[in-house]
This record gives C-alpha cells, structure tokens and sequence, in this order.
C-alpha cells in the first residue's frame, strides 16, 4: 500500500506543472490564432477614405489636428504621407 501512496504524492507533486503546461499551450494557442474576423472588421471600417483632391486634404488636416489635440505629443514631421510626432 505504501508505493501507492507514494505515486498519488508524486503525482501531486507533478500535477502544478502539468497544469501550467496545458494552461500555457492552449494561451500560446489563442495568441497564434489572430484576431477574430468580427475584431478585422471593426478595425476595417475605421480606416478613412477619401474621394477626390479636396476631400484628402480636409480629412489630413482633420488627422493632423486629432494627433495635436489628442496624442499628447508634439508634431515633428507632417507631409502629405506622414504625421511623425516627439
């Protein structure tokens, strides 16, 4: 009865890092898998799109004013491509 005994302790023993390790697998699992279509989507409708000349231009100085107000950094570098903050 003793060797018994002695596997269930060595099974309690193991039990805390076998646990990890399928708590750890299945994290690293949901991590690979990538966001969900609905989440893609989401991010998909907040990008802006413009139509013509003018339009670009109103909604780039719109985006240059977002970041001032809002970035809590200064503008370094604004172009027409690119609003580079410090």
């Amino acid at each position: 009865m003793s060797s018994g005994r002695h596997l269930c302790l060595s099974c309690l023993r193991i039990l805390p890092l076998a646990l990890f390790a399928v708590i750890s697998a299945l994290s690293i699992e949901a991590c690979a898998a990538g966001p969900s279509p609905q989440v893609v989507q989401q991010f998909q409708n907040t990008i802006p799109t413009c139509s013509g000349e003018a339009d670009c231009k109103a909604k780039w100085e719109a985006a240059q004013l977002w970041v001032v107000h809002n970035a809590g950094f200064k503008i370094q570098t604004a172009t027409d491509v690119l609003i580079e903050t410090y």
